[in-house]
């Protein structure tokens, strides 16, 4: 495949992801209010959400090129790190049998962590090394592939802890958005991943 078409293909899908999390923030002002009313009393829980909320409004501010992922990663991170616990002692709670340790799920989290890290914590070795080591060196299949994936996964936790928190208030959510956030385009991904295999032999 020719790779400005690739690039457009991961643009649109790195769009429509955040097109989802800036659903996904409606959702949340919904649920619990806008980020400005201040609570009475606010859970653990709640307070975690309140700062994914914060990160992904960052997240969805910025345009997509091959240089987002150096801005919007940090966020990503930050976001990931609040949906980690959440996950862990929610969702994972609620998915799993009592004593069952071996969560997928979570190691997602570790690997999603490494992944961002040095786009995070830049340093003049890191900026000068490939793109998907978190360097400056222009690749935007390889970047934009990166970004799309991450951006899946922010989606993917906070919806899934949202729908969590919103079926314990009795509210559960669309089933257009839940049905939406796993769905990935595979098909871009695919070819991207041949298009850099390809590139990487050559």
């Amino acid at each position: 495949m020719d790779e400005e078409v690739l690039v457009r293909q991961l643009t649109g899908a790195c769009e429509e992801q955040l097109e989802l999390l800036r659903e996904t923030l409606r959702v949340h002002e919904t649920l619990f209010g806008p980020l400005g009313v201040e609570q009475a009393s606010e859970s653990e829980t709640l307070l975690r959400l309140r700062k994914v909320y914060c990160h992904t409004g960052v997240v969805t501010s910025w345009a997509v090129d091959w240089l987002a992922i150096h801005a919007m990663a940090p966020d990503i991170r930050a976001a990931l790190a609040q949906l980690k616990t959440l996950t862990r002692d929610g969702v994972c709670v609620e998915l799993h049998e009592p004593g069952d340790r071996d969560c997928t799920v979570t190691r997602c989290f570790s690997r999603w962590d490494g992944l961002l890290a040095p786009f995070s914590h830049p340093t003049t070795v890191v900026l000068s090394s490939s793109s998907d080591s978190g360097g400056l060196r222009r690749d935007d299949v390889r970047c934009l592939r990166l970004l799309y994936l991450s951006l899946h996964g922010l989606l993917g936790c906070y919806a899934s802890v949202l729908q969590m928190e919103a079926l314990r208030l009795g509210r559960p959510l669309e089933d257009r958005l839940a049905d939406s956030v796993w769905r990935a385009p595979s098909d871009v991904l695919e070819t991207a991943g041949r298009y850099l295999a390809d590139r990487d032999r050559s």
